[in-house]
């Protein structure tokens, strides 16, 4: 329960710092992967990855301008907003609602954010 949705936040952070390259179809693309390897309904991921990457594509000039900090809260309401996505799916679906475990990756995700953008930003100097 507290494994925070690390493709949700790579793909974030690309989203920031890549926009035209890694973008709607990227995170349609990885939604489908998750999809496919968890087994559930297909589009479901693909659906709050493509919200989450459109979101975090109009608001990446004014994340990177925040500090570390207010980054940090932003992406809390992007995971918020990805696994709201999700609950609301399955609920549609007919799938039993989980408990409120299910909550607790997106403030572990977004107390993570600044290990992955240390490490992401690293590979991307490399380039």
């Amino acid at each position: 329960a507290l494994a925070p949705d690390f493709v949700a936040l790579v793909l974030t952070f690309w989203c920031v710092r890549q926009p035209r390259l890694v973008g709607l179809a990227t995170g349609w693309a990885l939604g489908l992967l998750v999809d496919a390897g968890n087994g559930v309904l297909l589009g479901q991921h693909a659906l709050a990855m493509i919200v989450i990457a459109y979101v975090a594509s109009k608001l990446r000039l004014q994340v990177r301008a925040f500090p570390p900090l207010q980054q940090s809260a932003v992406i809390l309401a992007l995971l918020f907003l990805n696994e709201f996505l999700l609950f609301w799916l399955d609920g549609v679906a007919g799938h039993p609602v989980t408990d409120w475990r299910r909550w607790l990756s997106v403030p572990v995700g977004a107390a993570c954010w600044p290990l992955v953008t240390g490490f992401y930003s690293r590979i991307a100097a490399r380039r």
